[in-house]
């Protein structure tokens, strides 16, 4: 696994394990240094998963397994948005044009 830890724009650590397909990031908005929570990750690997509203979800599955997805085409396929109502908080399903999933990201804003 490699780990890379950034100070600008603010305190950052960073872990991505290629063979896995997992990439976290994890931020100190106080710049302490003691206070991380993630912010950002990214699953590229069959191999692991992610468990939305009672759903097991994996690179390989169709996006269809998810209700309420808003799908916002691209000119590589398909980016479909998973938002949940009450935070900051986003999934992104990057998606092939028959909907399997490609990769899954989470981000918070």
């Amino acid at each position: 696994m490699d780990y890379s830890e950034y100070e600008d724009p603010e305190l950052s650590r960073e872990f991505n394990n290629t063979l896995m397909g997992l990439n976290f990031r994890f931020e100190d908005k106080t710049d302490s240094g003691n206070d991380y929570k993630i912010a950002y990750f990214k699953i590229t690997n069959v191999n692991s998963n992610i468990k939305l509203k009672n759903t097991i979800l994996s690179v390989g599955d169709n996006i269809n397994q998810i209700p309420n997805v808003e799908f916002n085409p691209t000119e590589n396929g398909k980016v479909a948005y998973f938002r949940k109502q009450d935070s900051n908080d986003s999934f992104i399903f990057w998606t092939d044009s028959t909907g399997i999933i490609q990769s899954i990201e989470y981000n918070h804003y």
